[in-house]
């Protein structure tokens, strides 16, 4: 069965770098009143290659939410971050639009506080506790009725497609999201409201990823990709030479 979310993203071949640029009204922690710091595309001129992160595992990217999640709040990590899986709202007709670094810092905290509350089994109570009060809560006169919007977060609206897939002209229909962005939220509704995905972290660089039969990856994997592998063995290598 065909994946039906679809995100058509793509990364600058180049990389990613920062930017000081005059602010439009104030700064941020990040800068002074007059200056704003934001992400932007090494070369304007720069190659793009793509990829969806919502497709299965291998091809696709299921946790990469968790991996934004744990970002930490430096210019450092959102540069490191873009540099493998690209800004978050540039869609592809604005895909060299600044990003405010700041704006990144504001959607790692709500991942996190999102993350947070699910393992903590908010999600999953009977009743919802006031934590969810800021998430978005809605009451009915019955019951406490709560749920979570993130329309606001995610950079709507989506976009239905018809696109090709399969053999002998195959088409499937498509929820085609916006922005990395709105995968992200997307990922982690679908996280929150079917549990029990095998996940594990990368012993290496600290990205989540699947394991186990239709994922590519052995249920005892500790690395997601071959790069992490390598780097892996090359520090055995090390230190059994000391």
């Amino acid at each position: 069965m065909s994946n039906f979310f679809e995100c058509l993203w793509s990364v600058a071949e180049d990389g990613y770098e920062s930017v000081v640029i005059p602010a439009k009204e104030g700064g941020s922690p990040l800068t002074s009143d007059n200056e704003r710091r934001v992400i932007r595309p090494v070369s304007r001129k720069s190659t793009w290659r793509h990829y969806d992160p919502m497709r299965p595992p291998p091809e696709g990217e299921p946790l990469l939410f968790r991996t934004f999640a744990d970002l930490e709040e430096t210019e450092e990590a959102v540069i490191k971050f873009a540099n493998r899986f690209g800004v978050l709202s540039a869609a592809w007709e604005s895909r060299d639009k600044d990003e405010d670094i700041e704006d990144w810092v504001g959607w790692i905290r709500g991942f996190r506080r999102h993350i947070d509350m699910t393992e903590a089994g908010t999600y999953r109570a009977d009743e919802w506790t006031s934590a969810t009060v800021e998430a978005g809560v809605y009451k009915t006169q019955e019951r406490l009725s709560a749920s979570v919007n993130f329309e606001e977060n995610s950079a709507t609206p989506v976009k239905f497609a018809l696109t090709p897939e399969g053999k002998n002209g195959g088409m499937a229909m498509k929820l085609r999201l916006p922005s990395l962005r709105a995968a992200l939220w997307m990922q982690l509704g679908e996280w929150i409201s079917k549990p029990g995905m095998n996940q594990q972290e990368c012993g290496v660089c600290g990205h989540w990823f699947t394991y186990g039969p239709g994922t590519g990856r052995r249920s005892n994997a500790n690395y997601c990709r071959r790069e992490c592998v390598n780097a892996a063995n090359h520090q055995k290598r090390k230190e059994q030479g000391k």
